[in-house]
Order: C-alpha cells, then sequence, then structure tokens
C-alpha cells in the first residue's frame, strides 16, 4: 500500500489547508455511508487516504495524477470487507492549480471578481489568481471537483463494481486515469458503462447536495447561489475533471482508441447533461432548466480550455480526439447503462439490495 500522506505541502499552506479541510470531510462521509449501507444489510468499512503514486505503478508517470477505488487486497472471507478511495497526491493537488491558472486570466470567467486584477491569458506562468474574490472561488471550484471525484469513486464501492471486475479476488482496482490489472480483464465496452453509472450516480448525490445547500465541503459558491447557478458551477466543475483526465492520459501516453476503458469526455458530457434534462428537479419542474444551466457550465469549460491553448500552446490543452468515436459509442452506451441503473450490477448493488428490501 502506498504510503499515506499528512500533509503534503510544506510550503503551500494554502493547499495544505484546502487538501485537509476536504480529507477531514471525505473521511466523515465514507464513515456515514458506511452506516447508511448497514441499514440495508450491506457490511462494508470505507476508508479515505490522499497517496503518493497509485498502486503498482512504480515511478512511472502513469501512476502520478490518478484517483481509484481499491477492495482490501488483505481481505479474509470471514471479514467484513473493506474498501479504499484514494487520490494520488498530484491529482488533488493539479484540481487547484488548475482552477487557479483558469481564474489567474483576465479574459477567463470575467463574471467572478475583477478579471482586470489578473494576467493575459498568454502569460505562461501560472500564479495564484491576484484578485480575492476570484481566488475564492478558484478554491471553492476545486473543492466541489474534489468532491465529484469522491462520489464517484464511492459508488464504484456502492453500486458493486469491484465485485463485478474482479470475480470475488481481494484487491480489485478502478482507476480514473490508468488502468488496473482487473479493468483490463474486463470487455471494454462493459467497464465504459460501469465509469458512466458512477458519473451519474455521483452527480445525482452531487445535485441532490446542491438543491439542499449542502455540500460536502462547505463553501461560498454552492451555499449562496440560487439552484440554477448552483447547477452552472458543478458544469464547470464536473467538465474540467474530465478535460484533465483526458490530458493526464495523454500525458502518460494513454491515447483515446476505440479499445479504450475509460468513456470519452464528449460521452461523459452528454451523458450526464441527458440525465439532468430527465431528474434534476422533476417533482418541482424544473429539470430543463436546471439541465440548461449546467450545460452552459460545460460549454464555459470547453471555451476556456479552446482560449488556453489558442493563446497560451504551451497548456498543450487538446480537445476533440476521438469525438468520431464517441458519437458511435453513444448509440450502444446509453441503453446499456439504463438498463444496468433498473437491474443493477451485482449481489452487492446498494440499489438492488434496496429494492429487495422494499419488496420484502
Amino acid at each position: 500500500m502506498s504510503k499515506l500522506v499528512e500533509m503534503p505541502y510544506g510550503l503551500h499552506s494554502r493547499l495544505d489547508l484546502g487538501l485537509g479541510e476536504f480529507s477531514v470531510a471525505a473521511r466523515a462521509f465514507l464513515a456515514s455511508s458506511a452506516q447508511q449501507l448497514e441499514a440495508i444489510d450491506l457490511h462494508h468499512r470505507l476508508h479515505f487516504g490522499i497517496v503518493e503514486r497509485a498502486l503498482d505503478t512504480g515511478e512511472s508517470s502513469s501512476g502520478r495524477q490518478d484517483a481509484y477505488a481499491v477492495a482490501d487486497p488483505f481481505a479474509k472471507p470471514e471479514e467484513v470487507p473493506t474498501s479504499f478511495v484514494l487520490f494520488t497526491l498530484p491529482f488533488a493537488r493539479d484540481i487547484f492549480l488548475a482552477w487557479d491558472a483558469l481564474l489567474s486570466r483576465r479574459e477567463l470567467f470575467t463574471e467572478v471578481g475583477d478579471p482586470e486584477a489578473e494576467q493575459p491569458v498568454a502569460v505562461v506562468v501560472s500564479p495564484r489568481p491576484s484578485d480575492p474574490v476570484r481566488a475564492a472561488y478558484a478554491r471553492d471550484q476545486a473543492l466541489l471537483t474534489l468532491e465529484f471525484a469522491l462520489l464517484h469513486e464511492f459508488y464504484h464501492v456502492a453500486a458493486g463494481h469491484l465485485a463485478a471486475i474482479n470475480d470475488g479476488s481481494p484487491g480489485a482496482r478502478l482507476h480514473a486515469v490508468t488502468t488496473s490489472t482487473e479493468q483490463s480483464h474486463v470487455e471494454s465496452s462493459r467497464y465504459k458503462v460501469l465509469e458512466l453509472d458512477a458519473d451519474v450516480m455521483a452527480l445525482r448525490h452531487l445535485t441532490m447536495n446542491a438543491l439542499s445547500g449542502q455540500p460536502l465541503v462547505p463553501h461560498e459558491v454552492l451555499t449562496t447561489a440560487s439552484d440554477v447557478e448552483r447547477f452552472h458551477h458543478i458544469g464547470r466543475a464536473v467538465t474540467l475533471l474530465f478535460r484533465l483526465i483526458e490530458l493526464w492520459r495523454r500525458n502518460a501516453s494513454l491515447v483515446y482508441t476505440a479499445k479504450e476503458f475509460h468513456p470519452h469526455p464528449d460521452v461523459r458530457d452528454a451523458t450526464l447533461h441527458a440525465y439532468l434534462r430527465l431528474n434534476a428537479d422533476p417533482e418541482g419542474n424544473r429539470s430543463t432548466e436546471l439541465a440548461e444551466a449546467y450545460s452552459q457550465g460545460q460549454s464555459d469549460i470547453i471555451d476556456a480550455l479552446e482560449a488556453m491553448n489558442t493563446l497560451a500552446p504551451n497548456f498543450g490543452v487538446v480537445e476533440g480526439l476521438g469525438q468520431d468515436l464517441a458519437v458511435r459509442e453513444m448509440e450502444w452506451l446509453v441503453p446499456e447503462l439504463n438498463r444496468i441503473r433498473k437491474k443493477g450490477v451485482g449481489p452487492t448493488d446498494f440499489r438492488r439490495v434496496a429494492a429487495q428490501r422494499g419488496r420484502g
């Protein structure tokens, strides 16, 4: 097991505080979730940690930025199952730095604070935003991005995805960026559906938090915003995460192909937008309005990254690879996703267990 990092940034107290606050909230969330799973007879211990690098990746760049769910490799059959949700240090750090880079550019997100206090996009060096309002927004959006990532990995556990790919063997892992041994043994089409299932469940959880004004880590972005504004912010956070994952994969020479195990970012974007159009707030008849706010957040990020790439090519942000494959994937991924959301993935899927208990 990789060494857990307690205080990762001795020279970056701001990042220390942000990651420390998030880690405390993440551990509390997983502990509470374990108690809720016990209520439907799914006994599972859950732990969160920030690690130096991903498991079994040596010193290669492919293990630097990653997040993953992993079952306890030393578990015994008679013990309560234990799983870990782990973020590598570069994964968590770079999310903060990415938002700082975007908000420190005067051409981007001009409605936030005083953009004239910032540097132009063409300046390659990425300082922290000078305007305090923009700096606070960058921090809050980073926390929101990390919250979605945490929920995504949590639902790999709670929805039975780990059990579905490992055939009962201990230590199964599902990685957000790289590919574990267990993933490589699963048909890529099936794994993509599991990723989209975790996306949808994470977004469902995150939007429920948004409508109640109770994010995992309290901050201004969600607590003081209107519902429409909250979905706009969430669209920005989730879309940036998908683009960062794709960028990290390319940096590790993991180019998108038809046999890729991870869904294309465009597929993930379209799936979540379609989900929200039906499910964002059906009782209040506002699903379309909230989905469009989320979609505007998606567009904001894509436009911002295109501006960064056009005006400062050294950032290396590329949009559009594999889009022809993404279009073809949508034809079969969505029906399959709908099927497993109704029937569940396997015997340890909390949705199936809860439904069976309801019928009982």
